[in-house]
């Protein structure tokens, strides 16, 4: 078994969007953090990060959070378990804003 610790960014746009995957066959991944990051120096923004399965069920790990300019928040509260397939998406109220920071580990056999 092999385990790789990574990261991923992602600048958001005001489109539904893949952000992070899918995950890959007979692969986990286990997302530790989303930070969420307001780059702009005036406006607040809103930021939507949902969980898609391999059966394209949809999850919402957060709905349209607001981060006030120049902050970050975190989109998880625990440790998102992904499997085959798994892909996260985002979507943000202003284009190019907010950016998204994905820590992951990667489990593969």
């Amino acid at each position: 078994m092999a385990i790789e610790y990574n990261r991923a960014t992602y600048a958001l746009t005001t489109s539904m969007a893949d952000a992070f995957g899918p995950v890959g066959s007979g692969e986990v991944v286990i997302v530790k953090t989303i930070q969420l990051t307001n780059k702009d120096g005036t406006n607040a923004a809103d930021a939507t990060v949902q969980l898609i399965d391999g059966s394209s069920n949809v999850t919402e790990q957060v709905k349209n959070l607001t981060i006030v300019a120049k902050d970050a928040r975190p989109a998880l509260v625990g440790p998102l378990n992904m499997i085959t397939g798994d892909k996260l998406q985002m979507q943000a109220s202003a284009n190019g804003d907010i950016v998204a920071t994905i820590s992951y580990m990667k489990v593969t056999p």
